[in-house]
């Protein structure tokens, strides 16, 4: 990495010079060109910004280069994509579709600084940079940080995004990695968001996921032994993530915001608490060997933490293919259900559905910080003829299918239902024990 290449200051782009690739985007930031901009303003003031064909025309009747205008247009539709993710800051931003489908919600980017920040890290690498959120989330909290990305546009994004925050340079990290000259080993870290999809896409258009910890880029294999030269690494995975791919002594936390589920953070590093340390959890300290579970609300303050040294030694309850659910069914925060810690919620008497199930089943309604409560309205089989006569009996109008821990498709159970009815009913496909069911469940009685 020693031709590590710092971004350049975006140029001013010349009259009739064609422009592509990070030029093109950089001609194109907020701020960079006063005759764009306020092409882009009257766009947006005169409603038109909605309709492509009539925006391309009025910015190329504004001199707008065709592929500047193109390219500004996009931006625009990103913007409004990465809005939910980026929050308003997006309007000063340049953005790559690739970049915006990876990038950090803000509000998660401020837990994982907080997380570096509270080992006592001083300096980040952030590898994998990509648009900068989790690099502006790290030097908002006061960290001294340096991001690297080995895609060239992304690369003069993130460059821009960062003006006055971070260096950015382009990229791809290695094995020669080194901590910054006169940083403290105890001081540095490392945070990497690895690419986690293909250059192939799918049937919706979108670059498939990789399922291999080695198809991640940087690899899971160069993390791990990145990490051992730092105080403290995370690296960002998928929130699918298997716990047998967790490396050895690596803390897994799962994050939801909102209610989703978003991502999987693996904590490595001599910074990690030990497992057995006596003070209380929390989800800006790791302990090594463990896994954990946070609950982040809507403005990112944190609801709720678990970790699995917090599940009861005998561990819990669950049912087999002849039991029968209780009363109600519990269903969990994502992030406590990928997190395999159900059994921290339930309560005396409660069970799991079935192994692996990760929702639960109760005689009482009370929900937690983790869970929420439905009552169990009817017990069916999952079979097309068996849904269709229980639509007609009870008069169902509004169908919601919904599946967690079955194998059954949503599509072969709603086939033939005719929904003519007055009522909206809820289908929730699982299984209790390896036994697959179909519950009628009603709305939720607590909301956590």
């Amino acid at each position: 990495m020693d031709d590590a290449r710092p971004c350049p200051v975006p140029p001013a782009p010349q009259p009739g010079e064609p422009l592509e690739g990070a030029a093109l985007l950089r001609s194109v930031a907020p701020g960079h060109d006063a005759v764009l901009d306020a092409a882009l303003a009257e766009l947006e003031t005169s409603g038109r910004a909605t309709d492509p064909l009539a925006a391309g025309a009025a910015l190329r009747a504004a001199g707008i280069a065709p592929e500047r205008a193109a390219a500004a247009l996009s931006q625009a539709e990103l913007r409004e994509r990465a809005r939910i993710k980026l929050g308003d800051r997006v309007d000063a931003m340049l953005l790559t579709r690739a970049g915006v489908e990876q990038a950090t919600r803000w509000q998660v980017a401020a837990l994982h600084a907080a997380v570096l920040r509270a080992a006592g890290v001083e300096q980040v690498t952030d590898v994998g940079c990509g648009l900068g959120a989790d690099t502006h989330a790290l030097a908002a909290a006061g960290l001294n940080v340096t991001g690297i990305e080995a895609d060239e546009q992304t690369a003069a994004a993130a460059a821009h995004n960062l003006a006055g925050l971070g260096r950015v340079v382009h990229d791809e990290a290695d094995a020669t990695l080194a901590r910054p000259e006169g940083v403290d080993p105890a001081r540095w870290g490392l945070w990497f968001d690895p690419a986690r999809r293909t250059g192939v896409a799918d049937a919706t258009g979108r670059a498939r996921r990789v399922s291999s910890p080695q198809d991640l880029r940087p690899s899971l294999d160069l993390v791990t032994t990145l990490a051992q030269r730092a105080a403290l690494t995370g690296c960002k995975v998928g929130p699918g993530w298997r716990h047998a791919d967790i490396p050895p002594g690596a803390h897994a936390q799962w994050v939801s915001h909102a209610g989703d589920l978003v991502e999987a953070v693996l904590w490595m590093g001599p910074a990690l608490r030990p497992q057995d340390d006596p003070a209380p959890v929390s989800p800006t300290v790791p302990r090594a060997g463990t896994r954990s579970a946070t609950r982040l609300g809507t403005d990112g303050s944190v609801l709720a933490h678990a970790d699995s040294s917090q599940l009861p030694a005998e561990g819990h309850r669950v049912l087999g293919s002849q039991d029968e659910p209780g009363t109600f069914l519990v269903e969990p925060d994502p992030a406590l259900s990928q997190a395999g810690l159900l059994g921290v919620a339930l309560g005396p008497g409660d069970a799991e559905l079935g192994p692996g199930v990760g929702w639960g089943t109760s005689d009482s309604p009370a929900g937690s910080a983790w869970t929420r409560t439905h009552r169990i309205v009817e017990l069916l089989a999952p079979r097309p003829k068996a849904i269709r006569q229980w639509a007609r009996r009870t008069e169902v109008g509004d169908l919601v299918v919904r599946k967690h821990g079955s194998t059954v498709d949503p599509a072969t159970v709603r086939k033939g239902v005719r929904t003519t009815g007055t009522r909206r009913a809820i289908l929730l496909l699982t299984r209790v024990g390896d036994r697959q069911l179909a519950l009628e469940i009603a709305p939720p009685i607590l909301s956590a």
